[in-house]
């Protein structure tokens, strides 16, 4: 059942005369309070002084003057409406009371509310004992006085009390009917300023806003010629009055203006579906709401894809989120955000637009935004019509390979960003004579072959066609050392010269080409055209040579690349061909008896001679030949050491491993492989490895010293203290001795630092239990200052040179030695 709200003009006074009838109940409750709590510490107040007087009295009167003290305390029960008055002594008999007849009966029988418990706290001490009977309003009090003593006590003990019982109630209801009286005036102006204000608001309020809400009722209907409503009540009241009366002049405003806009609408939606640029609109939520035809014509999504979704249904995915956070952070700043865009088409083809996005903002909050509108239009024809002009600028027609502009242009751009850079130049010998003998469109197609085969060689090194029989690669990312570089371009020209030589199918037959070369290394201080004006120069160079030759432009670094190349090229032979020699050196204690041998490597050239390791070594470690190099020296240092072992002679050789021969999965097995192959110890085999080694991969290292010494193969850290030097490594792997380098020794003794180094290296070897080892030792001088540092192994010409292996072993069979 539903119940009718009480209307304004009823509810507002009904609300006043409710909060006056509540404060009157309010006040009557705090003046019962106030007055309850008054009268009561009134009553205390007397009980607590009249007890008090009647037992000092009782102290001194009960003795000598016993009348006046009984005067006393019925005169004080007299004095008071409703105050009842004893005298009890310590057996609880009343020994005196205001009324007489309770005189010589015991207290509990003729006292009213007697408290046997409050009694006995009294007699037992000086404190009164006040009890409250809130029920009745009545308040009692027991006050302790002392009795006199008897003839046969020396000083008095016991103790009376003094009880008095009073009777508040009567007091509390005058004193609530005085309060009543005196609140009276205050009452009844109260009610008469209620009802005054009860009128007033049914005038100035129930009644206007009655009135506005006829009012409202009828707009709600769509009556708009209604009069304006006339301003009357409170200030408020009239306000709202105004406004409603400003809110109808607005909307009869609006209607005029929505209808005078109606043609303007309708021209503005022919506009919006003939456009030729696609149109969305979103709301504030980026919630796409309405698009036009050119939409779908552009993007391939109808209106029931598009509406409710948001615009990430166009997203290609080409750009990243600083892309999006500067887009959104462009249109919440400026309102208008304008450029090119990559989308996607429904079908999925990714395209370019240009697009504006303007953001359209509340009119009373520029602050806030209602919706985006976007505009764009297909660049996807521009772009390819832009595209194709670009390849016939940048790319050769012939080839479709980039042409010198281009090539230029990433020379210039990789010049300016990073170094190791170089441009190698290539030119057909003897093109011409092709073209002659098999007309031009040959020559044509034996181009692209080239340059199909070029690209496909070189996937990663930009190849251009330059003009004619000319291509020129772009080769970047090299070594910072010239010489290093020099050495990858000539190793890159003969790869070039290597894949053109291969036949080419011409019009049904081979033809066999050379290519001469011209290599330009850029130092940093040219410019893209001085470079490739550069490697031109020295192909030039080349091309005087009667073709097939590879020329630097600065020859000087022609004559080391192409000596490091052929240096690379016949080791290579060499080591199939067997044209190393094993050479060993002594190693010495201190008296100069020989104690262990160290491998080391020559290279018997079949027409330089000997070559020392100095030219070949850094060359096999950088062409990866130093594994197969290692490799021979470890066997045929295998092969001494079985030699020596059958000749009597069982004494240990040290051999160097490099650190690329050392990372390879399968060293353990090849070095115990080997050993096993030629019959030779393990315990004679020592394995000289440099600090560096340690540094990469330090538990895999760790690893396979621990395979290689448990078989007995001892560990030998090469040139200790000339690069990262480690106690931690000392501590944790298996290593035997440390070799001093010749470096520390050279200038020794007159070198007081190099002698500290020696002494430090020596100490921390000794305390780690460490074998010493000295290289370099070519004085006696030298040869005194570390015999006095005690048990040390010495090597250098001062002792022997290196000699080939089979003359030392002879030798060593046929001389005494002390082997270790």
């Amino acid at each position: 059942m539903r119940y009718r709200a009480l209307s304004l003009r009823l509810l507002l006074p009904l609300a006043v005369i409710i909060a006056f009838i509540l404060s009157v109940i309010l006040s009557l409750a705090w003046m019962r309070q106030i007055e309850t709590q008054s009268i009561h510490e009134q009553a205390d107040a007397l009980l607590r002084s009249e007890s008090s007087r009647l037992s000092r009295l009782a102290d001194t009167l009960q003795q000598h003057n016993p009348a006046q003290l009984e005067a006393e305390v019925m005169l004080a029960g007299a004095q008071s409406d409703g105050m009842e008055t004893a005298l009890v002594n310590a057996d609880g008999q009343v020994r005196y009371a205001s009324r007489s007849e309770r005189k010589g009966q015991p207290a509990a029988l003729a006292l009213p509310a007697w408290d046997e418990a409050g009694f006995a706290l009294a007699r037992s001490g000086v404190k009164a004992q006040l009890s409250n009977d809130v029920h009745n309003k009545k308040l009692s009090i027991m006050m302790p006085y002392t009795m006199a003593a008897s003839r046969h006590e020396i000083s008095a003990l016991k103790r009376g009390v003094v009880w008095i019982r009073y009777d508040y109630s009567r007091n509390l209801t005058a004193g609530l009917s005085h309060g009543l009286w005196q609140r009276l005036p205050e009452w009844l102006g109260m009610l008469l300023f209620a009802g005054i204000l009860s009128w007033w608001v049914r005038g100035n309020v129930a009644i206007p806003l009655a009135d506005l809400l006829g009012r409202s009722r009828a707009l709600q209907q769509g009556r708009l010629d209604l009069p304006p409503v006339a301003e009357q009540g409170v200030a408020e009241i009239r306000e709202l009055v105004q406004v409603f009366n400003a809110g109808l002049a607005r909307t009869r405003k609006d209607r005029d203006t929505l209808l005078a806009n109606q043609a303007s609408l309708q021209l503005a939606q022919q506009v919006f579906d003939a456009a030729a640029e696609g149109i969305l609109v979103t709301d504030a939520n980026s919630r796409i709401i309405a698009i036009n035809p050119a939409f779908t014509d552009i993007t391939g999504y109808s209106a029931s894809d598009a509406l409710g979704n948001t615009p990430t249904l166009l997203a290609s995915g080409r750009h990243d989120e600083e892309f999006f956070r500067q887009f959104h952070r462009t249109l919440k700043q400026t309102g208008l955000w304008q450029g090119e865009i990559w989308n996607k088409r429904k079908n999925g083809e990714i395209y370019p637009q240009w697009l504006m996005v303007r953001a359209i903002r509340d009119e009373e909050d520029e602050t806030s935004i209602n919706r985006y509108v976007a505009l764009f239009s297909d660049l996807a024809c521009i772009y390819r019509a832009q595209e194709d002009a670009r390849r016939l600028a940048l790319y050769d027609s012939l080839t479709q390979l980039p042409n010198r502009k281009l090539l230029l242009e990433k020379l210039d751009e990789t010049l300016s960003r990073q170094g190791g850079v170089a441009v190698l130049v290539l030119n057909i010998d003897r093109f011409n004579k092709i073209n002659e003998a098999r007309g031009m469109q040959a020559g044509d197609k034996l181009l692209c072959s080239v340059g199909e085969r070029l690209a496909a060689e070189f996937p990663h090194a930009l190849l251009a066609h330059l003009t004619g029989d000319e291509f020129a690669i772009l080769q970047t990312n090299l070594p910072a050392s010239r010489r290093e570089a020099a050495s990858v371009m000539m190793h890159l020209a003969s790869d070039v010269q290597a894949s053109v030589a291969l036949p080419i199918e011409l019009e049904g037959s081979p033809v066999q080409l050379s290519i001469s070369v011209g290599i330009a290394l850029a130092s940093g201080k040219e410019d893209a055209s001085e470079l490739m004006l550069m490697a031109q120069t020295a192909l030039s160079r080349a091309r005087r040579q009667s073709g097939g030759h590879i020329a630097f432009f600065e020859s000087s670094m022609g004559d080391i690349a192409r000596k490091r190349f052929d240096i690379e090229r016949e080791l290579r032979l060499a080591i199939a061909k067997g044209e190393l020699r094993l050479y060993l050196q002594h190693q010495v204690d201190t008296q100069g008896q020989v104690c262990a041998l160290e491998a080391l490597v020559r290279w018997a050239h079949p027409v330089r001679g000997l070559v020392p390791p100095g030219e070949f070594i850094t060359v096999a470690e950088e062409s990866g030949l130093i594994i197969a190099l290692d490799n021979w020296v470890l066997t045929a240092a295998c092969q001494a050491l079985a030699q020596l072992a059958a000749a009597g002679c069982p004494i240990s050789i040290a051999v160097n491993v490099s650190p690329k021969h050392f990372a390879q999965d399968d060293f353990v097995d090849t070095i115990l492989a080997t050993l096993e192959r030629e019959g030779a110890s393990p315990n004679r085999l020592l394995l000289e490895i440099t600090e560096g080694l340690l540094l990469d991969k330090f538990d895999e290292a760790r690893a396979k010293m621990a395979a290689l010494s448990e078989a007995g193969i001892r560990f030998s850290i090469d040139d200790f203290g000339t690069g990262y030097s480690s106690l931690a490594y000392l501590k944790q792997l298996p290593i035997h001795e440390l070799k001093i380098d010749q470096s520390f020794v050279r200038n020794l003794p007159g070198d007081k630092n190099d002698g500290a180094l020696v002494d430090t290296i020596i100490s921390i070897a000794r305390h780690l239990g460490l074998a010493i080892v000295a290289e370099g030792v070519e004085t006696k001088a030298q040869q005194h200052f570390l015999a006095e540092r005690g048990d040390l192994t010495l090597q250098g010409y001062l002792f022997a040179r290196p000699m080939p292996a089979q003359a030392v072993i002879d030798a060593l069979v046929h001389i005494p030695a002390q082997h270790a």
